[in-house]
């Protein structure tokens, strides 16, 4: 997910205009982009097949460790104990993941959210 700077220039907004836009709607960027970044990371880790270091990846996570430590703080457990429940449970996926559809899933994810934060600053007050 991009920066809130970065989609701020997206959508042609300075982020003086934008914060308190999305303030107005009672959200802020941060959580938003969390939240984006958790769905995107819980849905991958049902794929055995992929690493846990390219979820981290895929969600935006420049290391794997930086990656865990999020993870433990949005679901109060590792991924490989998230996974290893997922398992258990035999909601899990064992084939290979194309990257054809792993970037189809991430732009899914991230696309419908960016579009989400840009309506939300492109309004007029």
């Amino acid at each position: 997910m991009p920066s809130f700077e970065k989609l701020c220039d997206n959508v042609g907004q300075s982020q003086q205009v934008a914060r308190p836009r999305l303030s107005v709607e009672g959200s802020c960027y941060q959580p938003f982009k969390d939240t984006v970044c958790q769905d995107l990371a819980l849905e991958l880790l049902n794929h055995q097949t992929l690493p846990i270091s390219a979820v981290a990846e895929q969600a935006g996570f420049s290391a794997p460790a930086a990656f865990s430590r999020a993870f433990k703080k949005w679901q109060q457990r590792s991924p490989a104990d998230y996974r290893q429940s997922l398992a258990a449970n035999g909601y899990t996926k064992n084939y290979p993941i194309s990257q054809f559809y792993l970037d189809a899933r991430v732009q899914r994810i991230y696309g419908g959210s960016n579009e989400i934060v840009k309506e939300v600053i492109s309004r007029s007050l």
